[in-house]
């Protein structure tokens, strides 16, 4: 399921490559801020700081908007509301396909939407992948779903011709629980510098 996703990117990047002179790449990074959400969080809901970094390939439809697929390595998670806010922490692999729309009016401001599909690499709690529970070895990892899909908002501002700055926030649309019972979904702001080429 990876590979195929991973390759889907690819060959939309190579489709969009055929009108070059509207292809551009470039590469962003940030912070993260986020947190579990839904019915089931279990009072680990508090803000959790990570980053993400990754590249992008932005294609013009229009002179105003514009196609951009990302593939995205990003750190998130949630802490726990308890005196020592112990962090949960997941690491996705993510690829957002958004839509870019420049606001004539003000000179440099965009909007973006777009929906994401994550793939979960590795899930820890307070620093840990896995447990000795007495009964046998407890992973993390286990007790989340390898995919998360996600809703993308935001918007961001053009500071020259190559560098911009965005915030973007990420509404989990699927639980990411394991179990199929449990409703927790996984949120996270996002502001970026990105670099185009």
């Amino acid at each position: 399921m990876k590979v195929k996703a991973v390759l889907l990117v690819a060959f939309a990047f190579v489709a969009m490559s055929v009108n070059g002179q509207e292809l551009k790449f470039g590469l962003k990074g940030g912070l993260n801020f986020s947190n579990f959400g839904g019915d089931d969080n279990d009072n680990v809901n508090k803000t959790k700081i990570g980053f993400h970094v990754g590249g992008f390939a932005q294609y013009g439809l229009t002179e105003n908007l514009a196609l951009q697929p990302e593939l995205l390595l990003s750190f998130e998670g949630s802490k726990a509301d308890n005196d020592d806010k112990t962090p949960f922490s997941n690491t996705y692999l993510n690829i957002p396909v958004m839509l870019n729309y420049k606001l004539g009016a003000v000179q440099g401001l965009y909007f973006e939407g777009g929906l994401q599909l994550g793939f979960l690499l590795g899930a820890k709690i307070d620093g840990e992948s896995e447990f000795d529970t007495g009964f046998g070895t407890f992973k993390v990892k286990d007790s989340y779903k390898s995919t998360n899909f996600s809703l993308n908002l935001g918007a961001g501002y053009a500071i020259t011709e190559n560098i911009s700055a965005g915030l973007r926030y990420s509404m989990g649309l699927s639980s990411i629980a394991d179990d199929s019972d449990a409703n927790l979904k996984q949120n996270n702001f996002q502001l970026s510098l990105a670099y185009k080429f």
